[in-house]
């Protein structure tokens, strides 16, 4: 199935109140089956989500992507609504819907919960979708730690560590542009996130402004990269990605010409973030998706606004170039963009 994305490209200088136009949306191993194969009086009985253990979890896991050591024991068959109270706080927008805030009743503090649907007519208990298998196993500090999954009929609930802190997004549309030095910091956070992923054949491909949260709003706090439902294991490096996903406005050429492409579509996505901290607008922009698409299949982003650059030191309008090459074998890696 196709996963193009849909979502105008959002200036974040003005962002419309609450909504998230650059959101992907996915066809893409969504999973969906038709249950006309079950009998008229067999009904699948709806079960409420349920604690998977630590074991539980290292059975599923997949050989490549062992689950890391941050993760919560929690005793097998748990409830979800023992351990949880759910305020109605938002948190965020992901493809699955909203991530919502979730106060521990066993006094563990506050988490954000996401909830992913399981296959319509799959009621199979203990299958996790490869969004899981892949945070599951992530470990680093600038990526939010998934800490407990909790598993129903219909759906997957994954308890990960609260930010607080809001989006880069927000914070970028607060600020208008960042300063050189405040943006190459942000940049070297999200480049260790990156090239800790890629060094562990994961790419994620949908890296944009909505996708890095700041762990609290206190000065200083680190980004952490959240959202792994287009992440991908790509441990074959002959053999091209082909599935066209990711967000308008962050989309790499490779992947709108649907060639194939590899992990430096992660990297493409990254400059457009470090274009936009910089300078406050989109490389590429436009009316409608397709014009946007159609400019990123040329290549060539909008350097019109000189005032923009003007304060922007060279080496920083150069590092971007490198990002944001048309040609993915000369484009910058996260290993070499950190050095």
């Amino acid at each position: 199935g196709s996963s193009r994305s849909t979502g105008s490209a959002r200036s974040p200088t003005s962002p419309p109140p609450g909504s998230h136009p650059s959101a992907a949306v996915s066809g893409e191993a969504m999973g969906q089956c038709s249950s006309d194969f079950l009998p008229n009086r067999c009904e699948v009985v709806e079960t409420e989500p349920r604690a998977l253990s630590l074991q539980r979890l290292k059975s599923l896991a997949s050989d490549a992507l062992a689950p890391a050591a941050h993760l919560q024991e929690v005793q097998e068959g748990r409830k979800l609504a023992d351990d949880f109270d759910f305020p109605g706080e938002v948190l965020g927008h992901g493809l699955s819907g909203d991530v919502v805030k979730a106060n521990s009743k066993l006094d563990l503090g506050c988490f954000a919960m996401k909830t992913l649907g399981k296959a319509r007519g799959s009621p199979k208990i203990y299958v996790l979708p490869t969004e899981v298998q892949i945070h599951l196993s992530m470990e680093h500090p600038h990526i939010a730690k998934l800490r407990s999954v909790y598993e129903g009929t219909s759906k997957v609930c994954l308890i990960m560590e609260c930010c607080t802190g809001g989006e880069l997004y927000a914070r970028l549309a607060d600020r208008g542009v960042f300063s050189p030095p405040d943006a190459a910091e942000s940049t070297r956070q999200m480049l260790r996130a990156v090239g800790y992923l890629h060094g562990r054949n994961v790419v994620h491909r949908d890296l944009k402004l909505e996708n890095f949260l700041y762990a609290s709003e206190e000065e200083g706090a680190p980004l952490k990269l959240i959202d792994f439902g287009f992440a991908k294991v790509w441990d074959d490096p002959t053999k091209l990605m082909t599935s066209p996903c990711g967000s308008v406005s962050y989309v790499s050429p490779d992947v709108v010409r649907g060639e194939g492409y590899t992990n430096m579509c992660d990297m493409w996505s990254l400059g457009v973030i470090v274009w936009m901290l910089l300078s406050g607008y989109p490389p590429f922009h436009g009316e409608e998706d397709r014009e946007v698409m159609e400019k990123i299949k040329e290549g060539t982003p909008d350097w019109s606004h000189k005032s923009r650059w003007n304060p922007v030191p060279k080496e920083a309008v150069n590092f971007v170039k490198k990002l944001l090459d048309a040609d993915p074998l000369l484009r910058l890696s996260a290993a070499d963009a950190l050095q």
